[in-house]
C-alpha cells in the first residue's frame, strides 16, 4: 500500500479547521454588541447596569434618602448617622443563549461569506433581544406588580376604542391620574415620567380621540404625535411600542412562512407610566433595571462564538451568542398600569 501525503493546501486547511474549531471573530462579536433593533424599547425603559457578581442583593432607592436630618455637630459628640438599604431581594443573571447554524452550502453560494456571517449574527442576536422584550413588557403588564391607586382596568364599554369614549378626554385624564400618583409616591415631578403606548392603542384609541385632536388642532401638523402627547401630558418621553412576537412551533410546512405565523403585540393594549433613570446610583429612583454580568462572556457585554459543528458530516458551523442578565422591578411605586385599554383585543 502507497501513503501520500496531503497536499500542502490540505494540511492547511485542516490544521486552520483545528483551530477555528472554536474561535471569536472579532468582526463578529462588535456585530452583536452593537446590533440594535429600532423597534425594540426593553433598554430604554428597563436600562442596563454593570455587576460584578452574578448573583447578589441590590442598593434600593429608600426613606432615608428622603428625609431631612439634623446636620448641626458638636466637637467631641457623635454626629447622626443615616442609612443605606438593600434588597430584600436579589438578582441572579441567568445566562442566555441561542446559535444558529451556517452550513458550507449557503457559504459556498453565497457572494460574501463574510455579509452572510455577519446577518446571522444578527439574527441570533435579534432573537435573543426579542426575549429580553418579551420578558420586560410581561413584568411591566402584569397588574399584580402595581398598588392599587397605580393601575387602572378598563371594562364594560369604558375601553378608549368605543365610540361613546373616542369623544372625550378619558384616555388623558386617566393617564394623568396615574402619573399624578406615580409623582407623589416616588415624589419625583411627572415631567420625568415616562409613558408607554402599545401601537394597537395608539393606532385604534389615541390617533382618533377627538379631545385630543381638538386640543392639537392648532398645530403645525394636526397629527397626534409623541412629541404633541409629551407636551399635552407634561411627561419626560412618549414611547410606542412596536414589537411584535409569534407563538412557538415549527412553520407550516410547504407554505409560504409569511402566512404561516400569527404575530401578537408584546405589550398587548396596556399602557405604561413610570420612573426610568438610567444613573447607577441607588440614591435615585427607578421602577426596574436589567442586571448584566460578564464573568461568563469573557468580560464582554455579549459573546459570540463560532465553532464547527461535532458531526462533520453536516457540513456547517454554528454562530452563537451568550449573555448573562436580569431584570428586576425594584421601586413599585414608580410605575403605573392601564389595562384592558381596547374592546377589540
Amino acid at each position: 500500500m502507497t501513503y501520500r501525503n496531503p497536499s500542502t493546501a490540505r494540511r492547511r486547511e485542516l490544521t486552520q479547521d483545528r483551530v477555528s474549531r472554536v474561535h471569536q471573530p472579532a468582526f463578529l462579536q462588535s456585530v452583536a454588541i452593537g446590533f440594535s433593533n429600532p423597534l425594540l424599547i426593553a433598554e430604554r425603559i428597563c436600562p442596563t447596569i454593570g455587576v460584578a457578581k452574578q448573583s447578589d442583593l441590590y442598593r434600593v432607592f429608600g426613606r432615608d434618602t428622603l428625609r431631612t436630618h439634623e446636620t448641626r455637630w458638636a466637637p467631641g459628640t457623635v454626629p447622626n448617622a443615616i442609612t443605606a438599604r438593600w434588597s430584600s431581594d436579589s438578582y441572579f443573571c441567568e445566562l442566555r443563549k441561542l446559535r444558529i447554524a451556517l452550513t458550507d452550502a449557503e457559504r459556498n453560494n453565497s457572494d460574501n461569506d463574510l455579509d452572510l456571517e455577519a446577518k446571522y449574527t444578527e439574527k441570533v442576536t435579534n432573537a435573543i433581544d426579542v426575549g429580553r422584550e418579551k420578558r420586560v413588557a410581561d413584568m411591566f403588564t402584569t397588574a399584580a406588580n402595581y398598588s392599587a391607586s397605580h393601575k387602572i382596568a378598563k371594562a364594560g364599554g369604558s375601553e378608549y376604542d368605543q365610540a361613546a369614549v373616542l369623544s372625550t378626554a378619558q384616555i388623558i385624564l386617566d393617564l394623568q391620574t396615574v402619573a399624578s400618583a406615580i409623582a407623589k409616591d416616588a415624589i419625583v415631578p411627572s415631567s420625568m415620567l415616562s409613558v408607554v403606548i402599545p401601537q394597537p392603542v395608539y393606532d385604534a384609541a389615541v390617533k382618533n380621540n377627538t379631545a385630543i385632536l381638538d386640543r392639537i388642532k392648532y398645530t403645525q401638523t394636526g397629527v397626534v404625535t409623541t412629541d404633541l402627547l409629551r407636551a399635552l401630558l407634561d411627561v419626560k418621553e412618549v414611547i410606542i411600542a412596536q414589537a411584535m412576537y409569534t407563538g412557538s412551533g415549527p412553520e407550516t410546512a410547504d407554505s409560504d412562512v409569511i402566512s404561516a405565523y400569527v404575530p401578537t403585540y408584546l405589550w398587548g393594549d396596556s399602557m405604561w407610566v413610570g420612573l426610568v433613570n438610567a444613573g447607577e446610583n441607588e440614591g435615585v429612583p427607578w421602577f426596574a433595571r436589567t442586571f448584566r454580568w460578564n464573568g461568563e462572556t469573557s468580560g464582554a457585554d455579549r459573546q459570540t462564538r463560532v465553532y464547527r459543528d461535532s458531526d462533520e458530516g453536516t457540513e456547517q458551523d454554528w454562530i452563537e451568542v451568550k449573555e448573562a442578565r436580569s431584570e428586576k422591578l425594584s421601586f413599585a411605586d414608580a410605575g403605573g398600569l392601564i389595562t384592558n385599554c381596547l374592546s377589540t383585543m
